[in-house]
């Protein structure tokens, strides 16, 4: 396996970073921008952005956040790098205005494209007549307003800077501890959170004693988990005239990554966030879940993959 990892100074030139002497990188599908931190031989150029290919295959384009020369023993360059798309999407806050018929296309030709984006899968351009948007909301809190409320689906980015409604690749995998016919893994580990939220109520306006929240929402797959949580919403007005739709985007957040399989696998793997995977636990038929997380580090000891496997179950706009 072959590492180029290459960067862009401030000033427009090309820096060979040659192999990095160590990497941590992090991609999660909730989440628009992937992380990597690196370190690499000394330079003392200041650094805009960097690019890795694996086997001369691109894997990762970001901008560096931060950059660190230590100075200590034989020396090193550290580098925080972010997926530019996402992060800038994310990091930058959007007018607080009224936006008139908005569509599929428009909303990603207008507000995504700008930062890198490439385009938007859609099997059917819908538009909404009127976009309510709220102080301190970033561009990537418009789109997924806007998909939610016209679709009922949040957006994903994908690797190829596509936006896409689904969380899912179309790509399969098998994982099996003996690696017959699959991919071998090393251990597993079983994760559950209990952050489930069971009811949402809404505000719907005041009387002589104050707020009142008389509208309410009840979330159907919170029975399983055995204990009450609710919430008590006074939206924005980017969500004040769609409170169901806002309820059914809480709860999916409440709960798409409330059980995780934790898969550890020996060298580097590929791993998309939203391909599926048949794991296989060697004593009994394999379960279909799906990568909701990936996690690959490197440095002295090797290179370590680490995978977490979401419950599709779980995943309540899929």
């Amino acid at each position: 396996m072959k590492l180029q990892f290459t960067g862009v100074g401030f000033d427009g030139t090309s820096v060979d970073l040659g192999c990095p002497l160590s990497l941590s990188f992090h991609a999660a599908l909730t989440c628009p921008y992937s992380e990597m931190t690196v370190q690499v031989l000394p330079k003392e150029k200041r650094l805009k952005s960097v690019t890795l290919l694996v086997d001369e295959t691109p894997f990762f384009e970001g901008l560096v956040l931060t950059q660190t020369l230590e100075k200590r023993l034989a020396g090193a360059t550290k580098l925080v790098c972010r997926s530019k798309p996402g992060y800038l999407m994310e990091e930058n806050q959007i007018n607080p205005y009224a936006y008139f018929q908005v569509s599929g296309q428009s909303i990603v030709n207008d507000y995504a494209k700008p930062f890198g984006i490439a385009g938007v899968r859609l099997d059917e351009n819908k538009t909404i007549n009127i976009m309510l948007v709220s102080e301190k909301e970033s561009y990537w809190d418009y789109l997924t307003q806007f998909f939610v409320q016209a679709y009922g689906k949040p957006p994903y980015i994908r690797r190829d800077n596509y936006i896409e409604l689904t969380p899912y690749t179309g790509r399969s995998f098998l994982f099996s501890p003996s690696g017959t016919g699959g991919t071998r893994y090393l251990d597993f580990s079983e994760h559950f959170h209990t952050r489930t939220l069971s009811k949402i109520y809404f505000y719907t306006g005041t009387d002589d004693f104050g707020s009142l929240y008389e509208e309410s929402y009840s979330n159907p797959s919170a029975e399983a988990v055995g204990f009450q949580k609710e919430l008590y919403v006074h939206p924005t007005r980017s969500w004040v005239t769609e409170h169901e739709k806002y309820a059914d985007y809480l709860f999916y957040k409440s709960m798409v990554d409330s059980r995780a399989v934790e898969v550890t696998l020996p060298g580097w793997h590929d791993f998309e966030p939203g391909d599926g995977i048949s794991f296989d636990r060697g004593n009994g038929p394999a379960e279909s879940l799906y990568v909701g997380e990936t996690r690959i580090i490197t440095g002295k000891e090797g290179i370590t993959t680490i995978v977490r496997l979401w419950d599709p179950s779980r995943n309540l706009l899929a």
